[in-house]
């Protein structure tokens, strides 16, 4: 066998290999896609039916004070500017929906980094698997 033949062997190889690596991350991708969109899709049914749970009268009834605000921005790692409203039992303004809503939006997005980082596992299992 000569080397123009070896040469050629190893190019047809590795483009089969290739070829297989692209079709992995187009279906990989395309299931993630999927998934994603169903993810947002639930987010915001959810959200549409928030008024129908928390409703105005709830919403007058519930006092979310200072310090829940607090709390809840720094467990979203959001910026959190230094507040001179009052103390943390002070009433904070912000709406029992809104933070409902708030809660629900951040679940729906932690949904597709689950299930990104899923699909991302199983991207690099099958690309290994497919350039043995």
């Amino acid at each position: 066998m000569g080397v123009a033949s070896v040469v050629q062997k190893q190019a047809q190889q590795v483009a089969k290999v290739t070829a297989r690596q692209m079709d992995i991350t187009f279906h990989i991708d395309t299931d993630f896609q999927t998934v994603r969109l169903a993810d947002q899709q639930n987010t915001a049914k959810l959200i549409k039916e928030i008024p129908t749970h928390v409703t105005p009268k709830d919403d007058a009834a519930c006092v979310v004070n200072l310090g829940a605000v607090r709390v809840f921005n720094a467990a979203t790692h959001g910026p959190v500017p230094d507040a001179a409203a009052g103390p943390d039992d002070a009433p904070s303004g912000v709406a029992l929906s809104t933070v409902v809503t708030t809660d629900t939006e951040n679940d729906g997005f932690y949904d597709q980094v689950s299930h990104q980082l899923i699909a991302l596992q199983e991207w690099i299992r099958q690309q290994q698997a497919a350039s043995k």
